[in-house]
């Protein structure tokens, strides 16, 4: 048997696993094609190639380091914490079935 870092496809089970979400999500993804897949008979498989491009896609970008906490003693005055939030662009070639709003 084929060890599963050399399979080509992953059934819509494994695939889930992956991107870790449940198998009924993962198929609703697959029903609106978020999620490229491939029938073979019954059986409904994603490519590999398809699901490392789509985690790819989605994995998270650098980030800054939080902020230096003063030394022990030192006083911190007002100091206010900000955090920004980037907006990220997906690739629509990876998530075809994608609307932004």
């Amino acid at each position: 048997m084929t060890q599963p870092a050399q399979k080509p496809t992953f059934t819509v089970a494994e695939a889930a696993d992956v991107l870790g979400i449940s198998r009924g999500h993962a198929y609703e993804l697959v029903r609106r094609g978020e999620i490229p897949s491939i029938r073979l008979g019954r059986r409904l498989v994603v490519p590999r190639r398809a699901l490392e491009g789509l985690v790819g896609d989605l994995a998270p970008r650098p980030t800054l380091p939080p902020p230096a906490s003063p030394q022990a003693g030192e006083d911190d005055g007002d100091v206010v914490t900000a955090y920004l939030c980037i907006p990220v662009t997906l690739d629509r070639t990876a998530l075809p079935a994608l609307q932004v709003r």
